[in-house]
């Protein structure tokens, strides 16, 4: 091999590709190719001298030819494709199973593609056959990259191209302006309200604000369902803003009761109503949306939280079910659930 003849002779690999990289033009670099000597090289050499041509368009007839590039590992092609401008690398993508026949998975491809400039990259995102049928992506990689661009209208034109379930929408959609997400998701009047609300979560204080008090109605989202999974800091932002929602009273409690525990106990509550403020002591199943009923307690302190009540009361004694009675008075369109679909009473409860 060269390496040997290379120690024999004194002049190491670093030295070797100075000389070639100084003295050969990129036609000449190329032509050591047709040296057998040269052939039989390691892989990581071979992708060295590679690496040394700068004619983008000479380094692609490179890799398109077997008899250069055999022998070549994936990651050592992947860093010499790293080097073409952005023309050859469309051109190399649009070679059919050329990165199937060299071993490069499909999140190499998709890292190739990230890495090309914006106009590019949204060409090659725009050729729906290409993406699908020629490279193989999976549908989490064609999201992630249409998310990574930098034009929100080219976004939504390929939303609409690939037709992504509501699943995988907020992923993309998490990377809007916040006007962005709001035209959107007034365009799209239809979206599930799961997908609504994981794009709602992720508006600044401001446009958060703005869509419960003129938007969380019409869009049938009850205000507690947006604010219940905010990060603790925007929490703790909008109940110091609680006076800014025009909403009713027992909305804001709703909000309030469904505060993440660690934000209940971090709270200054001197500005807060005392009814507010009360319902910071109301306990919640562990993802907030329940809660734990104490009927020991005063239960006019349920009073207007009847989206937030789930129980089965099949196993409650004579005084718990007289208590029960009286709650349904107080609210009176809390939930009932059977003992069919109550596997988690015993911790809605106490």
């Amino acid at each position: 091999m060269i390496e040997t003849f290379l120690y024999k002779v004194g002049i190491t690999i670093k030295q070797l590709l100075e000389l070639i990289d100084n003295y050969l033009s990129d036609s000449e670099k190329l032509q050591l190719f047709s040296y057998p000597v040269y052939i039989r090289m390691s892989s990581y050499l071979k992708a060295d001298i590679l690496m040394l041509i700068s004619d983008s368009e000479l380094l692609l007839s490179a890799l398109l030819s077997e008899d250069i590039i055999t022998g070549i590992k994936s990651w050592d092609l992947i860093r010499i494709i790293e080097k073409l401008e952005d023309s050859e690398k469309l051109a190399l993508l649009n070679q059919p199973n050329w990165f199937n026949e060299h071993n490069i998975d499909n999140y190499s491809i998709s890292n190739l593609i990230n890495k090309m400039k914006n106009p590019m990259k949204y060409a090659v995102l725009s050729n729906k056959e290409l993406v699908i049928n020629t490279l193989h992506l999976e549908t989490s990689l064609i999201v992630n990259l249409v998310a990574s661009l930098d034009d929100e209208d080219q976004k939504k034109s390929l939303i609409e191209l690939y037709e992504f379930s509501e699943w995988v929408l907020s992923t993309i959609l998490e990377t809007f302006s916040d006007k962005g997400k709001l035209d959107f998701l007034n365009e799209n009047p239809k979206l599930n309200k799961s997908c609504k609300i994981s794009i709602i979560k992720t508006f600044s204080l401001s446009y958060l604000l703005d869509f419960i008090n003129n938007h969380a109605h019409s869009a049938s989202i009850i205000p507690f369902e947006i604010t219940m999974d905010l990060e603790p800091e925007l929490q703790i932002q909008l109940v110091s803003q609680l006076d800014s929602l025009t909403l009713t009273e027992n909305e804001k409690k709703e909000i309030v009761v469904t505060l993440k525990p660690y934000v209940k106990e971090k709270l200054n509550t001197s500005n807060l109503p005392i009814n507010i403020a009360n319902a910071l002591n109301i306990k919640t199943t562990e993802y907030g949306r329940n809660i734990i009923l104490d009927l020991n307690t005063d239960l006019e302190t349920y009073q207007g939280l009847d989206h937030l009540i789930s129980v089965n009361p099949t196993r409650f004694d004579i005084d718990e079910r007289a208590k029960f009675i009286q709650l349904c008075i107080i609210c009176p369109d809390l939930t009932v659930r059977s003992t069919i679909d109550s596997a988690q009473d015993n911790s809605d409860t106490k």
